[in-house]
């Protein structure tokens, strides 16, 4: 690496986590309804559904900037 160069960044830019995130929770919403799991279930599914999401475009990110 010259001087100057920036280091190549380890994580996505921040919309390649915020589309599938919202997609996928919107999606999970449709098909298992809030309400009909409560309060406590659905804050663990988005938590759940947010980790795996950043995990996965995480490791495609850094696969494809190879």
């Amino acid at each position: 690496m010259k001087d100057g160069d920036a280091a190549p960044s380890r994580w996505a830019p921040w919309w390649a986590y915020l589309v599938p995130v919202l997609g996928i929770n919107q999606l999970r919403q449709v098909l298992i309804a809030p309400s009909d799991v409560g309060d406590a279930v659905s804050v663990a599914l988005v938590a759940t559904t947010t980790i795996l999401v950043a995990l996965v475009v995480t490791v495609l990110y850094r696969l494809l900037r190879r």
